[in-house]
């Protein structure tokens, strides 16, 4: 199944207008409107991964307790997250955000319409993390920024535009 997530990341290339875009093994490190996102396809479970880094956690217990609540309503029944999830880890600080699709039975125009809902999504809740969208930071773990607790409204959702590479 190699073959259709090679097949998937050349058709995200042709959306963003990067031509022959292919993948380096099973991942792909795209940056789109300066988030760095990166695809990875599990071959033993068969399925594509998107991930990226929102934020960090605030240093500032009530903001990091008011960060967790929004983080914790916002995956409640994926109510504002668009099917993803999102996640801390304790030990880098970091806040990501996931998605996982079964790669079995996808179509292209599912997958494309998948990202681009994930990549709208991720962007307002970058802006609410306080993350930066500096690809180094990405790679190094680190991001900067204080948390924001508002939760990512519909409206905000559905003025984002289709991604940029």
């Amino acid at each position: 199944m190699r073959a259709t997530f090679e097949s998937f990341v050349k058709a995200v290339g042709a959306q963003a207008g990067v031509e022959n875009l292919a993948p380096d093994g099973d991942n792909c490190q795209l940056v789109f409107d300066d988030l760095p996102v990166t695809l990875n396809y599990n071959e033993s479970d068969d399925d594509i991964m998107f991930y990226c880094v929102a934020g960090t956690v605030p240093e500032k217990e009530g903001e990091r307790l008011t960060l967790f609540t929004s983080l914790l309503e916002a995956n409640f029944f994926f109510r504002h997250t668009a099917g993803s999830t999102l996640s801390v880890d304790t030990g880098s600080g970091l806040v990501a955000m996931q998605r996982v699709l079964p790669a079995r039975g996808l179509e292209e125009t599912e997958l494309l319409d998948t990202l681009e809902s994930y990549l709208n999504m991720a962007m307002l809740w970058r802006e609410r993390c306080g993350g930066t969208a500096d690809e180094s930071a990405q790679a190094s773990g680190e991001t900067s920024g204080d948390a924001q607790a508002d939760t990512p409204s519909e409206s905000n959702h559905e003025s984002q535009g289709w991604m940029k590479a």
